[in-house]
């Protein structure tokens, strides 16, 4: 997760962690393969998934892609943080930020402890 993962809050202020690679078009089904191989191998740890989805893009030389993403379900961040979590400093603190933050309070984040390494 540290290259392809991203960790922030989104405009309504509810963190998000996810996974997005980019694949052009004529290799996709490679990467949605290793995305649900990604899929199932967090859920030995007890970390769902929403499923995966797709954004269009464009490489520097104009090349059509398609971006690959995976998201981690907000009720299963503690266990991302406990197996799985980022090494890469400036996301270890985001996310620290992101768990330490008041937006636990907010209805449907019941339950879920403030976990940070």
């Amino acid at each position: 997760f540290d290259c392809e993962g991203s960790v922030w809050k989104d405009r309504n202020g509810y963190p998000r962690i996810r996974i997005k690679i980019h694949k052009a078009e004529c290799i996709l089904g490679n990467g949605k393969n290793f995305l649900l191989s990604l899929k199932c191998m967090l859920n030995l740890f007890g970390i769902e998934t929403t499923e995966i989805w797709t954004i269009t893009g464009y490489e520097k030389n104009g090349t059509k892609t398609k971006g690959l993403c995976l998201g981690v379900k907000t009720k299963s961040f503690n266990n991302f943080l406990k197996h799985i979590n980022f090494r890469i400093k400036e996301k270890r603190k985001r996310m620290k930020d992101i768990m330490g933050s008041t937006m636990w309070d907010k209805p449907g984040f019941e339950g879920l402890h403030k976990v940070v390494r």
